[in-house]
C-alpha cells in the first residue's frame, strides 16, 4: 500500500468523511473512491456495570449485544453513540505523525446546532488542525460537474429532493418522505411472511440439505439463545437487502398494466436462494414489491410517492429556474440503484410535467459505473472539493475556532 504525504494545512491531502444513516464512507482527498466503507452502527454490551462498544460492521455474534444506529434521515439522533463512531473513524487516519485536516458532509437540512457539537469533538477532543463541513447533496452535484442540480437522494431511511442553484441549497423547496431502502426491505419481509418463507440468517443455520427449487427446506437452527435479538435484526436487514438487490425491479406504469407481463413469463422470473436452502422463484410479484415507493396511496396512505415528492419540490421553486432544474436531475443514494428506478421516475415525470418542460436524469442508465457513482456521489464530490486550491481560503482552523467559535462555520460553510 502506498504511503500518504503528510499535510500541514496546505490542502494537499485531507481526510474526507461522508456520514450516511446506513454507512460511513471515509478516505483521502483527490481519490475516486473511499478507502473505508463501514456500517454506521454501534454495538453495546453491558457487563458488570460497564459498557463495551463495537463500531462498524458487527457480523460476528456477541452475547447480549445491542446493535444501534447513530443517525436517522441523515441527522444524528444519539450524540453519545455518534461520538463513538466518530472516534472509530478518526482513529483510522489520525496518528501522532500527521496533522491531516478533515472535510465532512452533512445533510442539507441538518440543524446548525449539530455543527457546534461536531466542531467540539473535532477540535477539542481530537485536536484536528482544520475542518470544513459541506452539504452532502451539493457534493453529489459537484461529483457530476454541476453547481446547479435537482438531487434525488434515496438512501436507507428516506428519500429527499434537494434543489441546488449555483452551489446554494434552496431549503424552502426541500421535500422528504420516510421511504428508502429500509421501506423496500420491509415490503420484502411482508412478502416472505405471506409466502411462509423462513428468513433465518446464515449464522442461525446449523445444518441443511439440498432441495429442489420451490421445495420445502430441510434445515436445523442453532440455539436461539446464542444470538441477541438486536444482532439478529441487524443481520436480517442485510439478508433482506441482498434479496432486494438481486430480485426487486421497479416497473414503469406501462409494464404494470401489461397483461402479458403479469403472466410472469421467463424474462420476468428470477430465483433467490435463502440461507435455509429454500429457493423461491419470483415472477411478476418482483415488480410489485417496491411499487409503494412511487404509488403509496393504497398501502401507505400517509406517505408521498417519489415522483409526487419531486413535483412538489419543483413547484415550490421559482418558475424561472424550473426548466434548468428539471433537465439537471441527479440520482444518488443506495436505494436509487434499484433496477428500473430512474426509468420509472422519468416515465412518471413525463406525465406530470407540462409539455414544454423536459425532465432529464444525468445518470439514469443501469451500469456498475452508475451504481457506484450513485452510492458514493457525496463522498466523491467532497473528495474533489477537498483537493481544490480554492478550499485553502475556506478551511476553519483550530485557531479560528478558538478565536471566533461557530461564527466561522456559519460564515464559511453554507
Amino acid at each position: 500500500m502506498t504511503s500518504r504525504p503528510v499535510s500541514h494545512n496546505d490542502g494537499s491531502t485531507s481526510v474526507v468523511v461522508d456520514f450516511g444513516s446506513h454507512s460511513i464512507k471515509a478516505g483521502y482527498s483527490g481519490e475516486e473512491l473511499p478507502k473505508h466503507v463501514f456500517a454506521n452502527r454501534v454495538g453495546e454490551v453491558a457487563k458488570d456495570g460497564k459498557t463495551k462498544r463495537y463500531c462498524g460492521d458487527i457480523d460476528v455474534p456477541i452475547p447480549d449485544i445491542s446493535v444501534l444506529s447513530t443517525m436517522e434521515k441523515g441527522v444524528v439522533k444519539d450524540w453519545d453513540l455518534f461520538e463513538s463512531i466518530l472516534d472509530f473513524t478518526v482513529k483510522k487516519f489520525v496518528t501522532k505523525d500527521n496533522d491531516l485536516p478533515f472535510v465532512l458532509t452533512e445533510a442539507a437540512w441538518a440543524p446548525t446546532e449539530d455543527r457546534k457539537k461536531l466542531a467540539e469533538l473535532l477540535f477539542e477532543k481530537h485536536q484536528i488542525p482544520a475542518a470544513y463541513v459541506a452539504k452532502s447533496q451539493v457534493c453529489a452535484a459537484f461529483a457530476h460537474g454541476k453547481s446547479t442540480a435537482l438531487v434525488v437522494d434515496s438512501g436507507a431511511t428516506h428519500t429527499s429532493i434537494v434543489p441546488i442553484i449555483d452551489g446554494i441549497v434552496l431549503k424552502k423547496s426541500i421535500k422528504q418522505n420516510n421511504m428508502g431502502a429500509h421501506h423496500v426491505q420491509m415490503c420484502v419481509e411482508r412478502f416472505a411472511e405471506k409466502k411462509s418463507i423462513d428468513l433465518a440468517v446464515w449464522k442461525e443455520i446449523a445444518s441443511k440439505e439440498k432441495v429442489e427449487p420451490g421445495s420445502k427446506p430441510k434445515f436445523t437452527k442453532q440455539c436461539r439463545n446464542a444470538f441477541s435479538t438486536s444482532w439478529l435484526c441487524n443481520q436480517k436487514e442485510k439478508l433482506l437487502d441482498d434479496c432486494v438487490r438481486n430480485v426487486v425491479k421497479i416497473a414503469t406504469p406501462a409494464e404494470l398494466k401489461d397483461e402479458e407481463n403479469q403472466k410472469a413469463d421467463s424474462k420476468n422470473k428470477k430465483s433467490y436462494e435463502f440461507p435455509s436452502g429454500y429457493t423461491h422463484t419470483f415472477g411478476f410479484d418482483r415488480f410489485q414489491i417496491a411499487e409503494s415507493l412511487f404509488s403509496p396511496k393504497d398501502s401507505f396512505p400517509s406517505e408521498t410517492g417519489i415522483s409526487s415528492l419531486l413535483t412538489s419540490s419543483i413547484n415550490s421553486c421559482d418558475p424561472d429556474i424550473r426548466p434548468t432544474l428539471l433537465t439537471s436531475s441527479i440520482l444518488v443514494g443506495g436505494n436509487s440503484i434499484l433496477e428500473g428506478f430512474g426509468e420509472r421516475l422519468i416515465a412518471d415525470m413525463q406525465k406530470k410535467s407540462a409539455p414544454a418542460l423536459k425532465f432529464r436524469i444525468c445518470n439514469s442508465g443501469k451500469s456498475w459505473h452508475n451504481d457506484w457513482e450513485r452510492q458514493f456521489a457525496s463522498w466523491t464530490g467532497a473528495s474533489i472539493l477537498a483537493s481544490l486550491a480554492t478550499l485553502n481560503d475556506l478551511w476553519i482552523t483550530k485557531e479560528h475556532y478558538e478565536e471566533e467559535g461557530m461564527r466561522m462555520f456559519d460564515r464559511k460553510c453554507y
